[in-house]
């Protein structure tokens, strides 16, 4: 008798582990149930209304012959809702590495945020920093329909000093959509981007030398701007009267729109921990750069501009 209460008590128990407990793949859950692939556990087959909800890439019609025919398509790609670089100054005259974190906020409507490439660009324009953010190892808070993330990178003794800035923004979400934010678009968002960096280094370039400098031909021009307690000087842009810009180019005034001003860094809500990385199926390709070392290319087209990736 006692034998057989435990027996029942272990069905029990594992039915309701199969209902609601992690998972890995669809087999680890009850008919009825598919394994999530966001949560990585057993749902409702209700919930799985598109098929990359599904740790498979495609929402299991055996286990759950409810599922619509035609699930939804992700169509869109991710958006930025914030992005802040803190510390926003760093000296690498005396030690290196120096780590700067980069915080954001993004969403997605139904597959979730996967990678992003996110560049930097010294104020002479000559020199670049090109990283990477991971959505299922960078999440701090939230999920990947709408994350908290921390992404850190960093300058050493010989990155050229002075003012850097985020160029561009590449994003991209599970179902292979992307979307870049270049320097237009990231002055759009206003005071939801504060990228802005300033280095202290051992070398800068001024603008006898800053032959990538784009801004003359764009309205402005080039000014040796003194950088931090050093009062060293370093290539920046600056506009001419009737024109606005931010630091690497210039546009007219009567072309500008004001950006809107927000709360722009909204405290993360309080939780836990975040829900576990979601898992691949094993034939499935990841999405991720293999061997993240795209071409690189200056203004010109030509060779000269010096990128690092870290």
């Amino acid at each position: 008798m006692k034998l057989l209460l435990v027996i029942l008590i272990f069905a029990a128990t594992t039915q309701e582990s199969s209902q609601q407990g992690s998972c890995t793949r669809h087999s680890t859950c009850q008919t009825g149930y598919f394994c999530q692939s966001i949560s990585n556990v057993c749902k409702e087959c209700s919930e799985c209304v598109y098929n990359g909800d599904s740790v498979s890439g495609r929402c299991p019609s055996s286990r759950c012959p409810g599922t619509p025919v035609s699930p939804k398509v992700d169509t869109q790609a991710p958006e930025l809702q914030w992005l802040v670089v803190e510390p926003a100054y760093v000296d690498v005259t005396e030690r290196t590495p120096v780590y700067v974190s980069i915080l954001s906020q993004i969403s997605d409507d139904l597959s979730g945020y996967k990678w992003a490439q996110l560049t930097f660009t010294s104020g002479s324009q000559a020199s670049r920093i090109k990283t990477y953010s991971f959505g299922d190892t960078d999440l701090t808070h939230g999920t990947s329909l709408s994350g908290w993330y921390e992404t850190v990178f960093w300058f050493e003794a010989w990155d050229e000093g002075g003012f850097w800035q985020l160029s561009s923004l590449i994003l991209h979400d599970r179902a292979s959509n992307w979307r870049e934010y270049g320097r237009e678009e990231l002055r759009a968002l206003g005071l939801q981007v504060n990228s802005t960096i300033v280095v202290e280094a051992s070398y800068y370039i001024a603008c006898r030398d800053a032959s990538f400098i784009s801004c003359d031909r764009d309205g402005g021009y080039c000014i040796n701007a003194p950088v931090g307690d050093s009062g060293q000087l370093a290539a920046q842009c600056t506009c001419l009267r009737g024109f606005e810009g931010d630091g690497f180019t210039c546009i007219p005034a009567a072309d500008y729109q004001p950006p809107p001003d927000p709360s722009p860094y909204p405290s993360p809500p309080s939780s836990s921990s975040p829900p576990a990385p979601s898992a691949e199926s094993e034939d499935d390709d990841d999405g991720y750069p293999s061997v993240p070392h795209p071409a690189v290319d200056s203004p010109d087209g030509s060779e000269d501009w010096w990128t690092a990736e870290r």
